[in-house]
């Protein structure tokens, strides 16, 4: 996992009734309506195949949040358990960021999934590089 600084919101949600915790990751900047479409395409295969928390988006502003919910009942609470959930919230947050933050910057997003995800893919790997060594990197 790489740490970078991103300014993002966090935010615990507590339904005591129903014994549920739910931690956001909330990205620090809106989708333009110009983009959403993309977006709620990006964010639909991204949900597809994730197996815990889900990334949702507010079409109302554009707001992106990732979302990792327990059911504290059924598994119980301490600082363990509130620390793990909040480093997948923080990790999935960072990675959210850095893949919506590429899409914001194309300024005529693909509305087709294959062209999106080589778009998206092209402007990751122009900031990404690996030398060719003869290590393991």
């Amino acid at each position: 996992m790489r740490h970078k600084k991103i300014d993002c919101g966090y935010l615990f949600r507590v339904q005591e009734k129903n014994k549920l915790l739910a931690i956001y990751g909330i990205l620090p900047f809106l989708i333009p309506e110009s983009h959403q479409s993309a977006a709620l395409l990006l964010i639909t295969q991204i949900n597809y195949d994730m197996l815990i928390g889900n990334l949702e988006m507010d079409v109302n502003d554009g707001e992106i949040r990732y979302k990792n919910a327990i059911d504290v009942e059924a598994v119980g609470i301490d600082t363990e358990i509130i620390e793990h959930s909040l480093q997948s919230v923080v990790a999935m947050t960072t990675v959210a960021s850095e893949l919506f933050g590429d899409l914001i910057n194309n300024q005529d997003p693909a509305e087709d999934m294959q062209t999106l995800l080589t778009e998206l893919r092209q402007q990751s790997d122009a900031r990404t590089f690996f030398l060719p060594t003869q290590f393991v990197q």
